[in-house]
């Protein structure tokens, strides 16, 4: 079980650095909403983590 877990947690974190290091390159235009939906998909992917592992870890331990 938790080497599912750290699997699910190494492919969100991946997400999020990759979403990050592409807001990192903005353009003249996106400046400022660059930020703020960086911001955004972050909380996003953290929740959709934190869903993921409780969901996973729930299967394994009815199913599993």
């Amino acid at each position: 079980m938790l080497k599912w877990i750290l699997v699910m947690l190494i492919i969100v974190g991946l997400t999020v650095i990759g979403t990050i290091m592409v807001g990192k390159s903005e353009q003249e235009d996106y400046g400022a909403s660059t930020k703020g939906n960086i911001t955004r998909l972050s909380i996003i992917y953290l929740f959709l983590g934190v869903i993921l592992v409780v969901g996973l870890a729930l299967y394994i331990y009815f199913y599993g």
